[in-house]
């Protein structure tokens, strides 16, 4: 699989980037009220935990249960307070009552986009436009609650915190549409929590572990500008049988993979934060993992059919149960449909790396009142760096081989380009044993 499957590696000298000491942190978040909002504490161990405040029931020190019970410990976790959900509220305004078609389009996040048109021939009133789109609106599927008076239209979502976007048309009178109360879900609140602490790599929310808010958080993390790592738990019954909304066939759909699903039938166990703290705390500059097949100490392993376990991975989603004598989480995958999580793992190593080592050596020389020239001197500086973090990742299992290309000339204005094509290494996950035996 070549790193440009996984994702592209695109190094800046100026934008920010997950510290190699940010790498092995999970950010646990939840909405216990111990912490103020948006506050984030350190912690190493279970009192650290308690001493903050946190109550042995709640699900912010439950999470952290898990992550240190594991056989591989992380030398800190964090846990930050999130601030409340607001549900959006926007209004459609008929401005008269003509003749017409009047048009209301709802998008969901991860979802479909529905149309709702209402036709109006002979109206008495505007409210007969607003009658006509609320009653379309209320007989859909879209969690979208609606109030009609007399002259407005106002469309509220029945979850706080998801977004939707709605758009109007019409072929009669005008229709107004405003944005009454914007949405505040955990697009919002995660860039908040960042604003305070951005040292993380892993996310796992101990709260809110519905299919929507799932949604929300899925498209931050695969949006933003920083390369982490989302992991979410799911006890959603769709997943079982792999239907079309359940959320890891949603974000197969659109190409997700940096949030992880683990499909759990317990909804109030948090083993996925304990696989979480387990894999990433392997100093990935020593050597590589592979996520399938860990056991998580202190789940219980679900009981599945193979129907079920065939459904859950198509979907790209991954479960928990007994392989032999103890639990297996598998197969260690991303929603991506041949991207397993340590290739993203190793991904995001080798761009912590390339990122790190050049502007450092930029830096340095900077520092030593010289410069890196513009001709092959200066471009044997970038390559022996570049080749060194290759070699390093063939070494300890990243890359399986790498073929670079370093021109001698630059790609621009004082801008040097270079490129290497790289495969991932993989793993073994299943074995076949054919044994022939023969009468004596």
């Amino acid at each position: 699989m070549s790193i440009d499957a996984v994702t592209n590696i695109n190094v800046s000298l100026v934008a920010p980037f997950i510290s190699e000491d940010s790498a092995e942190i999970v950010m646990i978040t939840g909405r216990t009220a111990v912490l103020d909002v948006n506050e984030v504490i350190t912690c190493a161990t279970l009192e650290d935990v308690e001493d903050a405040g946190f109550s042995t029931s709640d699900p912010e020190y439950l999470a952290a249960t898990s992550l240190r019970l594991q056989g591989l410990l992380p030398p800190t976790f964090k846990i930050g307070r999130l601030g409340a959900q607001v549900a959006q509220v926007d209004t459609i305004t008929p401005a008269a009552f003509a003749d017409g078609t009047y048009t209301v389009t709802i998008t969901m996040p991860l979802g479909a986009t529905v149309t709702y048109a209402f036709v109006g021939a002979g109206m008495a009133s505007v409210n007969d436009v607003v009658t006509g789109l609320k009653n379309l609106i209320d007989a859909g599927t879209q969690p979208i609650a609606t109030t009609g008076s007399v002259a407005t239209l106002i469309l509220t979502a029945e979850n706080a915190g998801q977004a939707f976007t709605v758009t109007v048309a019409t072929t009669g009178s005008t229709l107004a549409l405003v944005h009454t109360t914007p949405n505040t879900g955990y697009r919002d609140l995660l860039d908040d929590l960042e604003a305070v602490d951005a040292e993380w790599y892993g996310h796992y929310a101990s709260m809110d572990r519905t299919k929507d808010q799932a949604a929300e958080r899925a498209i931050w993390f695969e949006t933003h500008t920083m390369r982490r790592l989302n992991l979410e738990q799911s006890a959603e019954a769709d997943l079982l049988a792999g239907t079309d909304t359940n959320i890891a066939k949603l974000l197969k759909t659109i190409g997700y993979k940096r949030t992880i699903v683990l499909y759990y039938s317990g909804a109030t166990d948090h083993g996925m934060a304990g696989v979480a703290g387990d894999r990433l705390s392997v100093d990935l500059d020593d050597h590589t993992t592979t996520w399938a097949h860990k056991t998580i100490t202190g789940t219980a392993v679900d009981v599945l059919t193979t129907t079920q376990q065939a459904a859950i991975e198509a979907d790209g989603a991954n479960y928990y149960v007994k392989v032999g004598e103890a639990g297996s989480f598998y197969p260690g995958q991303t929603p991506v449909s041949g991207i397993y999580i340590d290739a993203v793992t190793s991904a995001d190593w080798l761009h912590r790396s390339l990122t790190a080592l050049h502007r450092y050596r930029f830096q340095q020389i900077s520092n030593q009142g010289r410069k890196i020239p513009p001709n092959a001197k200066g471009i044997g500086i970038i390559e022996n760096d570049a080749r060194g973090i290759f070699e390093r990742g063939l070494t300890i299992g990243h890359f399986s081989s790498y073929t670079p290309n370093f021109p001698l000339v630059l790609s621009g204005a004082r801008t040097y380009t270079y490129t290497v094509a790289a495969v991932i290494q993989g793993a073994i996950h299943n074995l076949t044993v054919n044994v022939f035996l023969e009468a004596a």
